[in-house]
């Protein structure tokens, strides 16, 4: 498998204007990815937004710190059709996906939720949306949760398309998307952003460790051994940079210095590739048996699934 082609490099302290919370769809102070609420005066500004990141690939100009762009919108630039799920909201809106996530594993009988949507429309407004077919006072019981779920998520993604389509469309108003269809997400941002470069020994540092399976101490610390070697030693710095993207999200680690990353071993054969849950910036890691082993898997999740999530 051939590695990223070359980028132009950027510095690692570069960050986004500090406003860039209030964004249409840029990371928060906390680094959620997160698509602003939609407001009709603002999808021109989207559409300008695709444009000025359009331009400065054509003039060559590197824009470091939007790395924070939600990965979705460089899905949608780069893919003809894509289909988004109540998953993408990992990435999306976080805390929509953990209450959906919570909902979906635990029992719903403690869960005070009806069949409709409360949704903030702006000037302190709240309005509540019904679903269609369905009785908006009726309870979410474990029979319906799913259903609730999907239709939920169906709803939202109406909403988030609408920006990111307009991103598209000023972004293809300069670039056509015959050319945009050869790259990959990541490679898109690559282009844009630039190559950042990773310290390995800070990722170290901010790494804590948890072990979900049964082999002995000695070869949980030869595996974490073994994942360092390799990430040193055997990974170009685009390889690392799949890495961070495949387990974080994010192609750069947080300025922030209370980020965390999370490498958990797994009780799972070592013929499994490693998963990743991105919205707790874990790596996960089955029971591999060599360090030839470890890097063959860990290669191919991280260069094949760099732009999802529970890849396996």
């Amino acid at each position: 498998m051939p590695s990223l082609p070359s980028y132009p490099k950027s510095g690692t302290d570069s960050k986004f204007p500090e406003n860039a919370g209030s964004s249409l769809f840029f990371a928060r102070d906390d680094a959620e990815c997160h698509i602003g609420k939609i407001y009709q005066d603002s999808l021109s500004l989207t559409r300008f937004a695709g444009e000025v990141c359009a331009i400065a690939i054509l003039n060559d100009q590197v824009l470091p710190g939007l790395e924070i762009l939600n990965p979705h919108v460089l899905r949608i630039v780069t893919q003809d059709k894509i289909e988004f799920s109540w998953k993408d909201f990992e990435t999306l809106d976080q805390e929509l996906y953990k209450g959906w996530d919570w909902l979906l594993e635990n029992g719903a009988e403690n869960v005070a939720a009806t069949f409709n949507i409360n949704e903030d429309v702006g000037g302190g407004k709240v309005v509540t949306r019904a679903f269609r077919g369905y009785d908006p006072n009726s309870d979410v019981t474990d029979e319906n949760k799913a259903e609730f779920v999907r239709l939920s998520a169906k709803y939202w993604i109406k909403k988030y398309r609408y920006k990111i389509v307009n991103f598209r469309e000023g972004f293809t108003s300069i670039i056509p998307r015959r050319i945009l269809r050869v790259l990959k997400p990541t490679d898109l941002e690559l282009i844009l952003c630039g190559m950042p470069v990773i310290n390995i020994d800070d990722w170290r540092k901010a790494t804590e460790y948890s072990y979900w399976t049964n082999v002995s101490t000695q070869q949980q610390q030869e595996l974490i051994d073994w994942f360092w070697s390799i990430v040193k030693n055997d990974m170009s710095e685009a390889d690392r940079v799949l890495l961070l993207k495949f387990s974080t999200g994010q192609s750069r680690m947080a300025g922030s210095a209370g980020w965390k990353y999370n490498i958990t071993l797994v009780n799972a054969s070592g013929s499994k590739l490693p998963t990743s849950s991105t919205c707790f910036n874990q790596l996960k890691l089955p029971k591999y048996v060599s360090r030839d082993q470890l890097r063959e898997k860990l290669l191919m999740a991280v260069r094949h699934g760099a732009t999802g999530f529970e890849f396996c």
